[in-house]
């Protein structure tokens, strides 16, 4: 099920002290709401330590679909389909006791083959949100980076960049 929800990336981050600094150094005027979460937006810049991510971001026109995201304690964002992209590469900072879960609904409410996704420190992972899914978030806040890739790009054409250029 995983190869149509979401594709574990080869590259270890290098930016994940960088984007944490980065949080921190944010003033909360910065962040944006955002349905029940808030944002603030970066740069390709912020990418710097990155050169294959920054090919990436280029390549599929991502400049503007850069985020750090932030969710609150105890939160669980409800299911749904992402409306304006169809795939995002995304790296956990801060939140270990959150995860993201894909299903397929059958009979109006019922879901079935539920997929979990635990993230792995320093990983990137390639989403489908083409696809069902839900995010649950439990203790902390939870910070996480985003490059969403703006339709037409589906997660087959991202993920075999991905595969072809070793990230």
């Amino acid at each position: 099920m995983s190869e149509n929800n979401f594709y574990e990336c080869k590259t270890k981050s290098n930016l994940v002290t960088y984007m944490i600094n980065k949080i921190h150094e944010t003033e909360e005027s910065k962040w944006n709401d955002f349905l029940d979460m808030s944002l603030f937006l970066i740069s390709i810049e912020d990418f710097v330590l990155e050169p294959k991510l920054t090919k990436l971001i280029n390549t599929f026109d991502c400049q503007n679909k850069l985020a750090i995201y932030r969710y609150k304690p105890n939160f669980c964002y409800q299911w749904h389909i992402d409306s304006i992209r169809n795939c995002a590469l995304n790296l956990q900072l801060i939140g270990s006791d959150s995860f993201c879960i894909f299903g397929e609904f059958f009979e109006a409410r019922k879901l079935k083959n539920l997929e979990k996704l635990l993230y792995k420190e320093q990983t990137y992972y390639l989403l489908n949100v083409n696809k069902h899914h839900s995010v649950f978030n439990f203790n902390n806040d939870r910070y996480l980076l985003s490059i969403g890739f703006p339709k037409p790009h589906t997660f087959a054409d991202v993920k075999q960049y991905l595969v072809d250029n070793n990230i």
